[in-house]
């Protein structure tokens, strides 16, 4: 069984576009402007999705994650927002020369998540994850997403 990623944005219309893998991460590394018109100075909704393969046809979405990319005036990819939402995970680490107790660690943890997800992730609503679930196995009945 093999395994891909998947990419596409979805624009405040609803319009889903996917993205091919290398102008995700131009985009990302700020090597390509943004790769649609309008898209200059917004922050815009995208998914990125692990589907699995038979016969290089796309048959299951394996997992998905829905997150943000924000693009400045000129259309270039802002990181400002990716680094702040690494910023909980990394504050939860703590000192490697002093272990936290592991239920405080724990605690921690998922907050740093909660708060991670509620201000960097969105989730799509039943419809939406329908019609990109559809799009990426090409309107064959797709598999949820694990």
């Amino acid at each position: 069984m093999r395994k891909a990623v998947r990419f596409y944005v979805i624009t405040d219309d609803g319009t889903i576009r996917r993205l091919a893998r290398l102008a995700f991460e131009g985009i990302i590394m700020q090597h390509t402007p943004a790769p649609f018109p309008g898209l200059a100075g917004k922050r815009v909704r995208y998914a990125q999705l692990l589907v699995q393969l038979e016969q290089r046809k796309t048959v299951a979405v394996r997992r998905a994650y829905f997150g943000y990319l924000t693009f400045d005036n000129d259309g270039m990819f802002d990181p400002s927002e990716w680094d702040q939402s690494f910023e909980p995970t990394i504050d939860t680490w703590g000192s490697p020369t002093k272990p936290q107790a592991s239920s405080s660690g724990d605690a921690i943890t998922r907050f740093a998540n909660r708060r991670r997800a509620h201000e960097y992730d969105w989730q799509p609503t039943d419809e939406l994850r329908r019609m990109l679930f559809a799009k990426v196995t090409r309107n064959r009945r797709p598999s949820a997403a694990r």
